[in-house]
């Protein structure tokens, strides 16, 4: 247990080094203006902070916090980002015959134009059972009427674990205890 929050302490130091990273690349290529921006944002924000009720700073306090382990949690517990290759086939003749059997005598299902994408979903022998892409018509064509094309995907995923739900919790009792102001004297 404890090498786990080990691990994900050293985890938010990089995301926030990088974070900080980004931000003075960010900065760096809006101009002036982001930085005149960035400085008096941060400044109505400590301003803001110290006028607080004691409560209201606690409560801030904690609504930052759960925006960041929540955030963190959103990022890399509930997010996927995978690399995927995705094998397909392309007709590199004029003329292609697709044939409901893997033989020359089976009948011709439809015939395909050079150039035509088809998506892999059994081999057989020489022969390719293929769909065309963006189609469910399925059938067999050899392998000397195709070429093979390997391409990659970058896919990113979110499952759903609610993370979102609190993470806005989080905000509310940030921007409350903001709100949360002592009366002048």
């Amino acid at each position: 247990m404890g090498d786990t929050i080990k691990i994900a302490m050293e985890d938010v130091k990089k995301g926030m080094a990088a974070g900080g990273t980004l931000g003075r690349s960010l900065a760096r290529k809006m101009g002036h203006r982001a930085v005149l921006w960035s400085r008096a944002a941060s400044e109505g924000a400590r301003r803001r902070f110290e006028r607080c009720t004691p409560a209201g700073k606690a409560l801030s306090g904690v609504g930052a916090l759960g925006m960041l382990v929540f955030g963190y949690l959103i990022l890399f517990d509930a997010s996927d980002l995978q690399l995927i290759k995705k094998e397909s086939l392309v007709v590199k003749v004029q003329t292609a015959n697709m044939r409901k059997q893997a033989t020359t005598q089976s009948p011709i299902k439809t015939q395909l134009h050079q150039g035509t994408a088809l998506v892999p979903v059994e081999r057989e022998g020489k022969w390719w059972k293929a769909r065309i892409d963006g189609n469910e018509n399925v059938g067999w064509i050899h392998e000397s009427v195709v070429r093979q094309k390997d391409s990659k995907q970058l896919v990113w995923s979110y499952h759903l674990r609610f993370y979102e739900l609190y993470f806005l919790l989080a905000a509310v009792a940030l921007f409350v205890g903001l709100r949360m102001r002592s009366q002048p004297h």
